[in-house]
Order: structure tokens, then sequence, then C-alpha cells
């Protein structure tokens, strides 16, 4: 397993990492999420296409919504909707086979004039090859000072208890 930090929009990376990724396949995980939830299974079990992960949340406007239908398969996902159509928020890790590059190649800035994340996962989702995860336990978006401060104090509080982190 290799591992490579890079910042900036996600796409953009991506496709700088096409040199990197060759027949691999390639995990995301944005910088400022933090969680407790296990993921090897979820990771040693992927294959092919693309697996992202979701949480139910009370605040799903701040985040990439994931809209499930009643037999729980993806129909939608939108960035920071602002009527969330579920209350099941992205959580910032994503696994993609080595075409990531190739679909990141054609997408086109979105209304905010960025290349959005959830449109390499609508790509997947299209070819009906994206599969989505749904955690369990903490997971915190610590992108502001109030979230890093909740999220050290959880850690703390485990750590006090003697829980495993």
């Amino acid at each position: 397993m290799k591992f490579k930090a890079s910042l900036g929009d996600y796409p953009t990376r991506l496709l700088s990492a096409k040199t990197l990724l060759k027949k691999d396949n390639v995990a995301l995980i944005l910088g400022d999420n933090i969680f407790d939830h296990n993921f090897a299974e979820s990771v040693s079990s992927f294959k092919s296409g693309a697996r992202i992960f979701a949480k139910q949340v009370p605040d799903p406007e701040r985040s990439g919504v994931v809209e499930f239908d009643e037999n729980n398969k993806v129909i939608s996902i939108v960035e920071k909707p602002e009527h969330p159509k579920s209350d099941y928020a992205l959580v910032g890790f994503y696994i993609y086979d080595n075409r990531v590059v190739e679909f990141a190649k054609g997408l086109k800035p979105s209304a905010r004039n960025e290349l959005e994340i959830v449109d390499l996962h609508n790509k997947y989702l299209e070819k009906g090859e994206l599969d989505v995860n749904i955690i369990e336990g903490m997971w915190e978006d610590a992108g502001t000072i109030d979230s890093l401060l909740r999220v050290n104090n959880l850690v703390a509080e485990k750590v006090r208890r003697g829980e495993q982190i």
C-alpha cells in the first residue's frame, strides 16, 4: 500500500496522480475528516468501480448527500443541497478503481466554478458501479475551530475511558 498526500481540488489532484496510479485502485481521504469507524473490511474487499461512505446526520446540507430508494439503492448524490433528499452525508472517504483519472478528465466546473467530487461519484453511479457503505461511530468534519474542539473533546473522553482510538 502506498500513501501520497496532496492539497487542492480533489478531481484535479487525481488527474495529477495518474502516473502514480498506473493500474492500482486509489483511496481518497479528505484531511479534515475524523472517524472512529473501522474501514479495514471495506478497503480490503474493494475490487472495482467506486465505493464511498456515508453517515446519517442531523445537518446533511453541509455535505454531499446520498439519496436512496426503498431498497437502499443509490438514486442520486448532490453536493451541499439546499433541500437534502435524505439525511445521509458523504464522510470524505472514497475508493476508486484506476478509471477515476479518465473520469476526472471529463468533468466540467460546477456553478461554484469547482470540479466537484460528487460528479466523479455520479459517473460511477451512471455506470451502475457505485457502492455506498454506511458507517457507524464518530465522524466529524473538523474544518472549523468548533468542530475541531468537539473532536478533541470526544477523543479525550475515549482516552480517559481507556477505549481504543
